[in-house]
């Protein structure tokens, strides 16, 4: 019954270059029918919704399915996060159902050898555990409806198996590049997340005032994450101070918090820097690394410039809003929101190889500050973005952002509005 359902629905053709050409794409052994359709399904579509570009996705196939046959608990991962897309494309609601029952099903064993893996995880190579981590917590925001918030749980898993990756990759004479991908992943999926309302805990508290943070000599377009380096680096910047003005706040024993004078210069530092970084980008081309040079065409490097800008802004409504203290109707908070609506409506929504994928963390934070006149612009370009990927995680943002701003005109207080959200570990992703 699943293979005829997936045979009935249509695979999105993506632009995959040649990876099927190559020895990962056959098939491990073990699946059955109903899983080799999913399998399939991965190569040619699933991973387009997780890359930003086409060597991305050819990267991500290309790390993770070798591992996935070697490793059960990831292969399991990888069916269920294409099962999970594929049941959100299906109309039927009887089809969709029985994809996603299966979809479940694929979780539960995922994580059953997963446990294995744990148990036994001196004896067995840390990476594939550390990508079927990261590979449950990605479908966990993307595709979850009732165990949404076990991402926390997933990522958490990946940070504890950490240690071990740096071991392997420090004893190695050459780091292996899927190390570095799957390290990747994991450094975008902890700044997002130490950026929400219940944050995440550094794994080593940055609370040096910016001034004193060594800066990079040189910056460069991280084309993973859909801004520059020094753009992601400000932004774990806010995650970290963040948490650890929250320490402070509930008496954390061992608080490495900033004093209040330093805190408000921070705020005041941060400010003036992300300020300076919008003027520098606002009229430049990005400048990629190397070996992306003459790689993306007019369209796709206009749309990595907007996102990168919509960093930007958003880091300025966290400074303003959770920093500074200013409240949601202030122009200062104002201005950058309207300014993520109107460059989120010159981007056209894709069904995946895109950074544009990456938008709904920004609507989000923009969303959670709008006022009346600006909410169906959020709502519909969220709407807009779902229509085309399908992702759970977007129709979560809508009935969160819904609450909210229901909360928020009784109230009119932000902080008051936040404490008694419904999700409060909530990524937009």
């Amino acid at each position: 019954m699943i293979v005829s359902i997936l045979e009935k629905t249509d695979t999105p053709q993506m632009a995959h270059g040649n990876y099927l050409k190559q020895p990962f794409s056959g098939l491990p052994c073990h699946l059955d029918a109903n899983s080799q359709q999913l399998w399939h399904h991965f190569v040619h579509a699933g991973s387009a919704t997780m890359s930003c570009h086409k060597q991305m996705q050819n990267q991500t196939c290309r790390v993770l399915l070798p591992m996935a046959f070697e490793a059960p608990a990831l292969c399991h991962a990888i069916i269920y996060f294409s099962a999970a897309y594929k049941a959100a494309q299906i109309e039927d609601q009887g089809q969709r159902d029985i994809l996603i029952r299966h979809a479940a099903s694929l979780r539960t064993a995922s994580l059953s050898y997963l446990r294995q893996d744990i148990l036994s995880v001196e004896s067995r190579r840390p990476e594939p555990i550390f990508a079927t981590c990261l590979m449950l917590c990605l479908s966990a925001l993307c595709h979850d409806n009732k165990d949404y918030s076990t991402w926390r749980t997933h990522l958490l898993g990946a940070r504890a198996m950490l240690p071990l990756v740096h071991d392997v990759t420090t004893s190695a004479s050459d780091p292996d590049s899927s190390t570095i991908f799957l390290q990747r992943r994991y450094d975008l999926l902890e700044t997002i997340a130490s950026l929400t309302f219940s944050g995440l805990q550094p794994l080593v508290l940055n609370d040096r005032p910016l001034d004193k943070i060594p800066q990079p000599t040189q910056v460069k377009f991280d084309d993973y994450c859909g801004c520059y380096t020094d753009v992601l680096g400000i932004l774990r910047h806010i995650g970290a101070i963040s948490w650890g003005s929250w320490e402070q706040e509930h008496e954390v024993a061992g608080s490495a918090a900033l004093p209040e004078a330093d805190y408000e210069l921070e705020a005041v530092q941060l400010e003036a820097k992300v300020l300076a970084m919008i003027e520098r980008d606002s009229d430049t081309r990005p400048t990629f690394d190397l070996a992306f040079q003459n790689t993306f065409d007019e369209k796709q490097t206009l749309e990595f410039a907007y996102c990168n800008l919509l960093c930007e802004y958003a880091a300025l409504i966290h400074i303003r809003t959770q920093m500074r203290g200013l409240e949601s109707d202030s122009a200062d908070v104002q201005h950058p929101v309207k300014m993520i609506i109107s460059i989120a409506q010159q981007l056209e929504p894709p069904s995946g190889l895109s950074p544009v994928l990456g938008i709904n963390t920004a609507l989000f934070l923009a969303g959670r500050h709008a006022l009346h006149t600006d909410r169906t612009a959020i709502r519909q370009l969220i709407l807009c973005l779902y229509n085309k990927i399908h992702s759970q995680n977007l129709v979560h943002t809508l009935r969160i952002l819904d609450y909210f701003w229901e909360q928020f005109d009784s109230r009119e207080n932000y902080n008051e509005v936040q404490q008694i959200m419904p999700v409060r570990d909530f990524i937009a992703w």
